[in-house]
């Protein structure tokens, strides 16, 4: 009797290891979302340019480093943008990025979509600061 159940507890181990890798090999998506971002302009910051920065966070730990994302400005009275950096987020998803002077009215942060082998890394918008 002993040795049925230690069958039947291996068939459904590998039944759910099975299906854990086709799920991995098929992909997903993840959400990704911003935890902390922000605008510094003056002080130490060389001729007038600002310090773009924040970190980004996801579903999964797999979208966190190596994300593409671009900083905007928004500029003439807050109706145009224009592209002040791109950077990669770190290990633990903080980036950084400097250009454009103070006269800035508000930022924008996008972290571009990515794939990380079969997993889709959603984009993201947020306007503010």
């Amino acid at each position: 009797m002993r040795i049925d159940r230690l069958a039947a507890l291996g068939v459904t181990l590998i039944v759910f290891i099975g299906l854990g890798s086709h799920a991995d090999a098929k992909g997903g998506s993840a959400k990704t979302s911003f935890v902390d971002i922000g605008v510094s302009c003056g002080g130490d910051l060389p001729n007038d340019k600002c310090l773009y920065s924040g970190v980004i966070d996801s579903e999964s730990k797999k979208c966190v480093e190596g994300r593409k994302v671009k900083m905007f400005a928004f500029v003439n009275g807050g109706t145009d943008t224009q592209l002040v950096d791109t950077g990669t987020t770190s290990k633990n998803g903080a980036f950084a990025g400097m250009g454009i002077s103070s006269d800035v009215s508000a930022a924008k942060f996008k972290a571009v979509e990515s794939k990380v082998g079969g997993l889709t890394c959603k984009g993201k918008s947020f306007t503010g600061v």
